[in-house]
C-alpha cells in the first residue's frame, strides 16, 4: 500500500507491504491517506524511490538491503518511463553503483545524459563526473570541467566544490587556489557538509586565502554539527593542538568519538591514542585497542603501524611478537605511513627480530624519508656518514642531516655541530657548533635516553670532539643539555 501525506507543505510518499494502516507521516506528523498506485505521476514514483533507498540504509541484514534497493530501483525505472528527470538521473545512479540491478556504466551514462539534456542539474553534475572518472565514456577533463561549472553557476553545492577541486589540483582547466577557495567556500555556504571541511582545510592551510586558523575551526565545526566525519576529526584536532581554539582535550575526545562512530579511521585510531594514554578521558587499554584493531582491519596505515608497535613493544596486553610486527609495519608502509617505514629501518639497522642488514635499513629510511620522516633523514646520513650499507659519502650526509635539522630534530644538528668541528675548531667553527647545539637543546620532543641511542653508530671520536665543545661553551641550557647527552653516551659504553 502506498500512502501520501496531507500536509500541503509535506507530500510525503511512503510504501508499506504488511497491510497495516498508517496514520501518520513519519516526516510531519500529519494524516496521511492510501494512494492509488495508477495516479502516481513520474515525480511520484521517483520520490518513492528515494524513500526506498533510505529504507535500505536502515536495515541489518543484507536480504533486507537488497530487497529495498530493487524496490528503489523498480520505481525510479517507472518514474523515468513517465519522463521524470529525477527518476530518469537516478535509474542513472542505480545503473552506476549497481543498486538493485546489475552494473552497466554505459547505460548510467546514457541516462545522466538525457536528464542533463532536461537541464537537470544534478545529472550534470553526474555527467561530469562520468567525463572526468571515464565512467561510461571516455576520459575527457576538459569536458568534466565545463560540466562542473555550468551546474555550478546554477548554485548546485556538490558541483560547487567538484569546480573547487578541479582549480585547486589543475583538472581540466589551470590551478587557481583563489578560484578554488572562491568555489569551496559558495558549497559551503549552501550548506555541503563536505566543502565546509575543505574551506576550513584552505583556512588551516592557506590555500587561496590568507591563514585563519579561527576561520578554520569555525568552517569544520559548521560540518561536525552537520555529522561529516571529517570535519569532526579535525574539529577535534583543533581541540587537541588548540589551534584557532582554546585547548580542551576533553572536547578533542569527544569529537573523536563521533567522527569514530561515523565511521573516520583516523578519529578511530586517535580513540585509540587517548584512551591508552587517558587524555580527555579515563585510561581504558582494553577500548582503545578494540578501536586500533577496528581501523587498522580497514588498511588504514596509521592504525596498522600502532598496531605493530604493540607488538613490537609488547604493550597493551601483548607479548613481544616481531614478526607479527614487522607484518604489519610492511602494510603499514605499503600504505604510505612513514612511521612504519622507519620502523622496519629502525629493526634492520639494530637487528631486531630480523637479521642486522644495513642495506635493507638504508632501503626503508629512504622511503620515509622521501614522505618527510625527520628521524629517517638522520638515520641516511649516518648511513652515508659512515659507508653503513651505502658507499661513504660526506657531502650526501651533510644533506640528509640537513633536511632532518630543518625539521628540528635536535640529533641531526649535533652531527652537523661535529661535522663543522671536524672541518676546524676556530672560533668561528666553535660558534657555529654552538648555534646548532643551541637549537638541539630546543628539541624536547624526546628524552636523553632515547636520543643517545642515536649516536650508537656515530663517528667513534663524536663524544670526545662534542666534548671538547662543551668545555669550550659557557653554562646555559645547550652546555647542559650536550652535558647530560655525553653522559648518556659514556654510560652506554
Amino acid at each position: 500500500m502506498i500512502y501520501r501525506c496531507t500536509g500541503l507543505d509535506c507530500g510525503f510518499l511512503m510504501e508499506d507491504e504488511d497491510g497495516k494502516l498508517r496514520e501518520a507521516c513519519p516526516v510531519c506528523g500529519k494524516p496521511v491517506k492510501p494512494q492509488d498506485e495508477s495516479r502516481l505521476t513520474g515525480g511520484d514514483w521517483s520520490r518513492l524511490g528515494i524513500f526506498w533507498t533510505e529504507m535500505s540504509e536502515e536495515q541489518e541484514t543484507k536480504e533486507e538491503m537488497e530487497r529495498c534497493e530493487k524496490k528503489a530501483y523498480s520505481c525510479f525505472r517507472r518514474g523515468a518511463a513517465i519522463g521524470d528527470a529525477l527518476g530518469i538521473c537516478n535509474l542513472g545512479w542505480c545503473m552506476e553503483q549497481g543498486v538493485g540491478t546489475e552494473p552497466d556504466e554505459k547505460q548510467a551514462f546514457w541516462l545522466y545524459s538525457q536528464a542533463a539534456e532536461m537541464g537537470y542539474v544534478p545529472a550534470i553534475c553526474n555527467l561530469a563526473i562520468c567525463y572526468e572518472a571515464g565512467i561510461g565514456t571516455h576520459t575527457d577533463r576538459n569536458k568534466a570541467f565545463s560540466l562542473y561549472r555550468e551546474a555550478a553557476e546554477c548554485g548546485y553545492p556538490r558541483a560547487e566544490r567538484l569546480l573547487a577541486f578541479c582549480y585547486e589540483d589543475g583538472i581540466g582547466t589551470k590551478p587557481d587556489e583563489v578560484k578554488a577557495f572562491y568555489w569551496m567556500k559558495r558549497a559551503a555556504e549552501h550548506r555541503d557538509a563536505t566543502a565546509q571541511t575543505e574551506t576550513g582545510r584552505m583556512y588551516e592551510f592557506a590555500i587561496g586565502v590568507p591563514e585563519d586558523l579561527k576561520q578554520a575551526a569555525l568552517w569544520y565545526e559548521r560540518a561536525a554539527e552537520q555529522e561529516e566525519e571529517n570535519g569532526q576529526c579535525r574539529l577535534a584536532f583543533c581541540f587537541e593542538e588548540g589551534k584557532g581554539v582554546e585547548k580542551d582535550l576533553e572536547k578533542a575526545f569527544y569529537w573523536y568519538e563521533r567522527s569514530a562512530a561515523n565511521g573516520s579511521l583516523r578519529a578511530q585510531t586517535s580513540m585509540y591514542v587517548f584512551l591508552r594514554e587517558g587524555r580527555g578521558t579515563q585510561k581504558d587499554e582494553k577500548l582503545a585497542m578494540a578501536y586500533l584493531e577496528r581501523a587498522a582491519s580497514e588498511g588504514y596505515g596509521p592504525a596498522l603501524w600502532r598496531l605493530g608497535c604493540t607488538w613490537y613493544f609488547g604493550e597493551c596486553g601483548h607479548s613481544v611478537d616481531y614478526d607479527l610486527a614487522k607484518t604489519l609495519f610492511e602494510q603499514a608502509a605499503a600504505e604510505g605511513t612513514e612511521e612504519a617505514a622507519f620502523n622496519l629501518g629502525w629493526m634492520y639497522w639494530e637487528g631486531k627480530g630480523v637479521e642486522k642488514d644495513y642495506g635493507q635499513s638504508v632501503y626503508w629510511h629512504k622511503k620515509a624519508a622521501l614522505h618527510g620522516d625527520r628521524y629517517s633523514m638522520l638515520y641516511l646520513g649516518l648511513a652515508y656518514l659512515q659507508g653503513l650499507g651505502v658507499e661513504k659519502d660526506e657531502n650526501r650526509a651533510k644533506q640528509w642531516m640537513m633536511e632532518s635539522a630543518g625539521l628540528n630534530l635536535g640529533s641531526a644538528e649535533l652531527l652537523l655541530a661535529y661535522l663543522s668541528l671536524k672541518e676546524g675548531e676556530s672560533a668561528d667553527h666553535r660558534a657555529e657548533a654552538q648555534r646548532l647545539c643551541v637549537q638541539a637543546a630546543n628539541d624536547k620532543s624526546r628524552e636523553i635516553i632515547w636520543v643517545k641511542r642515536d649516536f650508537e653508530d656515530a663517528p667513534k671520536d663524536f663524544a670526545s670532539v662534542m666534548r671538547r665543545q662543551a668545555d669550550w661553551m659557557e653554562g646555559g641550557e645547550a652546555k647542559e643539555y650536550l652535558d647530560q647527552l655525553l653522559k648518556a653516551i659514556d654510560r652506554q659504553k
